[in-house]
């Protein structure tokens, strides 16, 4: 049987940090939320994600220096981030990182979980 996939979710915002949770879950993903970047932090040493799905704007570490520190890493160099951002034309300097998609808020979430799944298939 294939091992779920993980997917860390940063976000700050938590109605829709569990609402996405609990979609992806519903999909047969295995969830890890962080609420900020320095959580996120501790989590990805405890379990390497399969992806990481993180907000920009957020308390003690926002999503660009979090998506830094992950990059900064070995095991963390090849990890498909999606950047969600109320600012997407500001994060184009994100876009430089191999393997960082950007979606802009409001989204969807049908569009969010079709982003996951294109990106998951593709590891």
């Amino acid at each position: 049987m294939e091992r779920k996939k993980t997917i860390l979710f940063v976000e700050d915002e938590s109605d829709l940090r569990m609402l996405v949770a609990e979609e992806l879950s519903g999909l047969g993903y295995h969830v890890m939320e962080a609420d900020d970047g320095e959580e996120a932090m501790a989590c990805f040493e405890k379990v390497i994600p399969d992806l990481i799905i993180t907000d920009i704007v957020m308390p003690k570490m926002h999503g660009d220096e979090l998506v830094r520190a992950v990059r900064a890493l070995d095991q963390g160099k090849k990890i498909p981030i999606i950047v969600v951002s109320a600012y997407a034309p500001k994060e184009k300097a994100l876009s430089g990182f191999e393997g960082v998609s950007i979606i802009e808020k409001p989204f969807s979430v049908d569009q969010l979980l079709s982003m996951v799944q294109d990106l998951l298939a593709e590891k």
